[in-house]
C-alpha cells in the first residue's frame, strides 16, 4: 500500500525551504525517493493506493498491477446517545511538525484566516510547534487531545 507519494512531498517541502541549503536537501531527498520509489512498484506484485493521481505519480496508472483503495467512512453516521456538543466552527488535527502538514497549516494560517470572521472559531489540535500562533481572536490551538473523533465531532 502505497500512504502517500513521498517523492511529491520532498518536492513540494523543496518548494517551500526556506534556505538553500534545506532546499537543496530535499530535490535531493526527492530524487532519491521517486527512484526508490519506481524500484519497489516495479518489483511489487501489486499496488494499493489511496488515491487514483497517486496510482499515476507512481507511474502505475495503466498497470493490471495496482488498484486505488480510497479511504472511506462508515455507511451510516454515528448514534448520538446524547445532545452533540459544538464548540467551534472548524477542527483541524494533525502532526505539524512533519513539514508537509506545516506547509498546509502555514498556508491555512496565512491564506484563510484572515478572511474568516472574528467570532469564526477554528481548533487546532496535535503537536504544535513552540512559537506557532495566529492574530485570528478565533483560532485556538489546544496541543495533543485524548481522543480524535471526539475531537474532530466537536
Amino acid at each position: 500500500v502505497a500512504h502517500n507519494v513521498e517523492h511529491r512531498s520532498a518536492q513540494e517541502n523543496a518548494a517551500a525551504a526556506g534556505g538553500l541549503l534545506q532546499r537543496l536537501l530535499f530535490r535531493r531527498e526527492a530524487r532519491l525517493l521517486k527512484a526508490m520509489e519506481e524500484r519497489l512498484c516495479s518489483r511489487a506484485r501489486f499496488v494499493l493506493t489511496l488515491a487514483e493521481e497517486d496510482r499515476s505519480a507512481l507511474g502505475v496508472a495503466s498497470d493490471e498491477r495496482s488498484a486505488a483503495l480510497p479511504l472511506v467512512t462508515c455507511a451510516e453516521a454515528p448514534v448520538q446517545n446524547e445532545p452533540r456538543r459544538i464548540d467551534c466552527d472548524a477542527a483541524l488535527i494533525g502532526t505539524w511538525t512533519w513539514q508537509p502538514n506545516r506547509i498546509g497549516l502555514d498556508w491555512f494560517l496565512k491564506k484563510v484566516v484572515p478572511h474568516l470572521r472574528p467570532d469564526f472559531r477554528v481548533r487546532i489540535a496535535g503537536g504544535v510547534p513552540s512559537g506557532l500562533t495566529s492574530a485570528h481572536p478565533g483560532v485556538e490551538f489546544v496541543g495533543r487531545v485524548p481522543d480524535a473523533q471526539t475531537f474532530v465531532r466537536s
